[in-house]
């Protein structure tokens, strides 16, 4: 079940949120090994042995599928001792289970509503009263990091959306426009860790780098979850967006409104991107044409995918795209 703290859900990974509290408390001899087993993360106890055990035998639930347990709730199988996110969070920070539960909201807090982990929801249109930023802003930013290349990003994909590095968070910085090209906000992803920033006030109804494909008149278009894997569709010459998330009403009707008349979606490889994939076909026009890419097993996203990969999952569609001519071409 979901973990919500003052009707805020905790939203992320178990692991992004271990993550980053070894780093924010800086206790990085516990929690030493983590590895993904089910629907479990099993871990190196922090509880007992002064969290220096051999191997792990700690157990954080890592699903918000079970209807009984919070999301996160640990448990050890050596020692048996048992608490609740939160509380692990407390005894970290070496306080009480405010602390824990102040640290948790701050970092990965949202709206009840809003959270992108949940299947697909009807959200009625965010009206955007604020004005757009000003661009000059992104000259603060103006700084290559080596974490660009090591995501598969090209220099050339870097300088076109203005991707750029945060001295002071240590992160990757990401110019978000709407479809008329105003910027509405700009997303961080830290360069060390898993933690990602969103401005809390921002219209996630937006698909990042929509507007740069209605710019080029593309007739093509692939829709991913992350900002990372459309950058690596775009750097593997395929013109993509993303939609900071799960699918929304509002955003589909974008698109429908776009002038694009083919779609593939790229939504990653679970029980979330098979919703997301459904929910898509379900609400889209129709009569525009709509492919589904599979991602081979094994393979999270788009970005686990190597150029070769990509382009054979796009042939087994029967879909061919020649990006210097922005033509389609393939199985009708």
């Amino acid at each position: 079940m979901e973990l919500i703290i003052k009707n805020k859900t905790i939203n992320g990974n178990i692991r992004t949120i271990l993550e980053k509290l070894k780093v924010d408390s800086k206790k990085f001899n516990l929690l030493r090994e983590m590895k993904d087993s089910g629907d479990e993360l099993i871990v190196t106890c922090p509880y007992h042995a002064n969290g220096m055990e051999k191997h792990p035998s700690g157990g954080f639930l890592n699903t918000r599928k079970n209807s009984k347990t919070p999301f996160g709730f640990f448990h050890c199988f050596a020692c048996n001792h048992s608490a609740s996110l939160p509380q692990l969070v407390a005894d970290f920070f070496d306080s009480d289970l405010e602390v824990g539960e102040e640290w948790l909201i701050n970092n990965f807090g949202g709206d009840v509503i809003s959270n992108v982990l949940s299947s697909p929801i009807e959200l009625k249109p965010k009206e955007n009263n604020k004005p757009p930023l000003d661009e000059a802003i992104l000259r603060e930013f103006d700084y290559y990091h080596p974490y660009m290349w090591q995501r598969k990003l090209t220099k050339k994909i870097v300088d076109d959306f203005r991707i750029g590095y945060d001295h002071i968070r240590n992160a990757i910085t990401f110019p978000v426009w709407d479809e008329k090209n105003n910027l509405r906000f700009i997303t961080a992803r830290s360069v060390t860790s898993k933690h990602f920033w969103i401005p809390k006030d921002a219209n996630k109804q937006i698909l990042y780098l929509l507007n740069f494909a209605i710019q080029q008149n593309v007739t093509i278009l692939g829709i991913t979850e992350a900002q990372i894997d459309a950058l690596t569709s775009w750097s593997y010459g395929f013109p993509c967006c993303a939609t900071l998330g799960s699918v929304s009403d509002e955003q589909i009707e974008i698109l429908n409104k776009s002038g694009i008349r083919i779609f593939i979606t790229m939504f990653d490889n679970d029980e979330y991107g098979e919703k997301f994939t459904n929910h898509f076909n379900k609400k889209i026009r129709k009569d525009v044409l709509v492919y589904n890419l599979k991602l081979p097993k094994g393979k999270k996203d788009i970005n686990d995918l190597s150029l070769e990969e990509f382009n054979k999952c796009l042939n087994e569609l029967g879909i061919e795209y020649r990006i210097e001519e922005n033509k389609f071409g393939g199985v009708q």
